[in-house]
């Protein structure tokens, strides 16, 4: 039964590591400019696109407002936190009283 190509692939590296290692960085070396240069290049045609996206402002639930680039600093906060703990523990009370109502 012939090998699947992963499995070549797995074996021919591990059996070749050094060159295979020793190409991946010549590779890299040689498109690095060219890389940085399409980076860029990208960037600067969807600049107002991404800045757009980064300004929009956005309503949280826990009555709060955030903007795209700082989601994650909100959902860190006391009062976001805070709203999810009433949160779960309304819906525990409900659960409880749904459990209750069905004994």
């Amino acid at each position: 039964m012939p090998e699947t190509k992963s499995r070549y692939n797995k074996k021919y590296y591990e059996d070749n590591k050094e060159k295979c290692i020793q190409s991946a960085k010549e590779r890299y070396y040689k498109k690095r400019e060219q890389c940085i240069e399409y980076g860029i290049n990208r960037y600067s045609r969807k600049r107002g696109e991404l800045l757009k996206k980064a300004n929009t402002k956005f309503k949280c639930e826990c009555g709060g407002r955030y903007s795209y680039s700082t989601r994650a600093r909100h959902i860190k906060t006391k009062k976001h936190k805070k709203h999810l703990d009433n949160l779960a523990l309304s819906m525990c009370v409900i659960i409880v009283d749904e459990i209750d109502q069905i004994e």
